[in-house]
């Protein structure tokens, strides 16, 4: 894979980015108003003020028909003891069903998963960000993601993702 800056990317090189803790909010944001036809976050942990900022550009995307997926990681009792559990626990409360394995958010998708990528977004199977910046919480200060486009590497990705979460390929069926 090749990382160019986003100036080359934006005049239509293939290539990547990476974006850091100064830019990455307002550039997933635009990411995902710009999506055409799917939105899968992964994320380790949900942060309250991370999300408010995000879902009026989730729930815009699902009111333009896109299929849009939010995954926390599920904690073990013994670790769950922070505001990041409590905002996430907040997200699938909001749906009336914390215990389920998966909820409806107003048409946005949320599940928790145990294992596997937790920084990781793919948006309309194409474009890929993955690193260190949590996606539905705010980051560290040294956290940063590649973001690149690359429809079959994202395609693989988001195989082996259905496959953890349900035992087998979207491919397959």
């Amino acid at each position: 894979y090749e990382v160019c800056s986003s100036t080359d990317e934006d005049e239509g090189a293939n290539g990547g980015s990476f974006i850091g803790k100064g830019d990455w909010l307002g550039r997933f944001e635009t990411d995902i108003r710009e999506a055409k036809r799917s939105i899968l976050v992964r994320a380790p942990y949900a942060s309250e003020a991370a999300v408010k900022k995000l879902l009026p550009a989730l729930r815009d995307a699902r009111e333009r028909g896109l299929e849009v997926t939010c995954a926390m990681r599920k904690r073990a009792a013994s670790e769950r003891s922070d505001s990041r559990d409590a905002a996430a626990a907040a997200l699938l409360r909001e749906a009336g069903r914390e215990d389920t394995l998966v909820v409806d958010l107003g048409g946005i998708e949320a599940t928790w998963f145990e294992d596997g990528p937790t920084r990781l977004a793919i948006i309309d199977d194409a474009l890929i960000w993955y690193g260190s910046l949590p996606l539905l919480a705010f980051p560290k200060t040294d956290d940063c993601s590649l973001r690149l486009r690359d429809a079959e590497l994202a395609a693989e990705l988001k195989d082996g993702l259905w496959r953890e979460l349900d035992g087998r390929s979207r491919v397959d069926m």
